[in-house]
């Protein structure tokens, strides 16, 4: 009897010991910027733990990151699903929604990341681009970039934001950048510059702000280092 408890006990410990050195790999990898090597960390953790917020959490973000729109919503979910108050979460499930098209999802999470959070003050300038690149809506647009201007006048896109809204409220200008949309050649959630231009007008949008996620290495590089962790793992857990 006393061997079957000892048996049970090591089985137990063994198996704790391997969720926690899979979720811990998994952390260094994304810490590195080794996202990929990451992601196979992450999905091993939430093969044994589905419910582990800080795994479900960065593997959205990664998904974000490689522009996987729909597994990033779905894991953003589960992470508010088990934890209404994780605020941030809903900037990143914006950015995610903005980046699969869907406008009126994305305005919804963003507007539920509190006013007054000092670190995700890109909200309002994502918002101003998601209502003008997609819905069309010059109120809102400059409502919510001179909000973003207000609390960060001296920003890098502070000058650009000034003359887009300067744009915007002059009749002609606005005319000419309405014409652009309707022909599809203004996106809002592109992550670069996108100009608008006529003879006499001249419009800059603002670069939609996405989470500072950064990865590095050559998908060779991924490849190899997978190939080489599948095999420790096969020892180690």
């Amino acid at each position: 009897m006393n061997k079957i408890f000892y048996f049970i006990f090591i089985f137990l410990n063994f198996n704790l010991f391997a969720e926690e050195s899979t979720f811990t790999k998994a952390e260094e990898y994304f810490k590195k910027g080794k996202l990929e090597m990451a992601l196979v960390f992450y999905n091993k953790t939430l093969e044994r733990e589905p419910d582990n917020i800080q795994a479900l959490f960065n593997r959205g973000r990664i998904h974000l990151y490689n522009k996987d729109y729909v597994s990033a919503i779905s894991d953003l979910k589960k992470v508010l699903d088990i934890s209404l108050k994780r605020t941030d979460v809903y900037y990143y499930l914006g950015c995610s929604y903005a980046g699969k098209g869907d406008a009126e999802s994305a305005i919804d999470a963003f507007l539920k990341v509190p006013s007054n959070d000092k670190n995700y003050v890109s909200v309002f300038l994502n918002l101003g681009n998601i209502y003008l690149g997609m819905l069309k809506d010059k109120e809102k647009t400059i409502e919510n970039w001179e909000k973003f201007l207000n609390l960060k006048p001296s920003d890098e896109q502070a000058e650009k934001i000034r003359e887009a809204i300067k744009c915007l409220k002059d009749p002609q200008c606005w005319e000419s950048v309405l014409a652009e949309l309707n022909n599809n050649s203004l996106s809002s959630t592109n992550s670069s510059s996108t100009n608008v231009s006529s003879d006499t007008n001249k419009i800059i949008l603002p670069d939609f702000i996405m989470p500072d996620i950064k990865g590095e290495g050559t998908k060779a590089d991924v490849s190899k280092q997978k190939n080489i962790e599948d095999k420790k793992s096969i020892r180690t857990e």
